[in-house]
């Protein structure tokens, strides 16, 4: 008798095992799945916006820092918000530009050609609208 009660005692507890990996199971496979939708999705999109007009001003430095002003500012940039810091300063740049990216800023403004500037956030700690890309109209 004792030891039928010892393996109804060890039945029970194995059960209950198999049951409690089962649960941790299911629980770590639904966190995993989780966290794979937050990765795999754009949970959170970056908003961005254009603005359209002449190239004003243009600087680059010697280190490869380089910023805009178009004629007429950046209106959408600071409607939306894009960069509280940098509003009503009116330039706009890109620390790592590429020289392809410059070298269109710099055919824009010399045939003082229209452009969209595509801005995103802040650049230069704070000091201009991020502009992420251009497009020479």
């Amino acid at each position: 008798m004792k030891k039928l009660v010892t393996l109804g005692l060890t039945a029970t507890l194995l059960s209950v095992q198999a049951f409690v990996v089962r649960e941790w199971k299911m629980k770590i496979k639904y966190f995993l799945l989780a966290i794979a939708t937050l990765c795999a999705a754009d949970t959170f999109p970056a908003s961005y916006v254009q603005d359209t007009g002449k190239i004003k001003n243009l600087y680059i430095t010697a280190t490869g820092n380089m910023a805009i002003q178009l004629d007429n500012g950046f209106p959408n940039s600071i409607a939306d918000g894009q960069c509280a810091t940098a509003n009503g300063v009116s330039w706009g740049g890109n620390v790592t530009a590429d020289a392809a990216f410059k070298s269109a800023l710099l055919a824009a403004k010399a045939a003082q050609q229209k452009i969209t500037v595509t801005v995103q956030g802040c650049e230069a700690s704070g000091a201009w609208f991020k502009i992420i890309d251009v497009y020479v109209n």
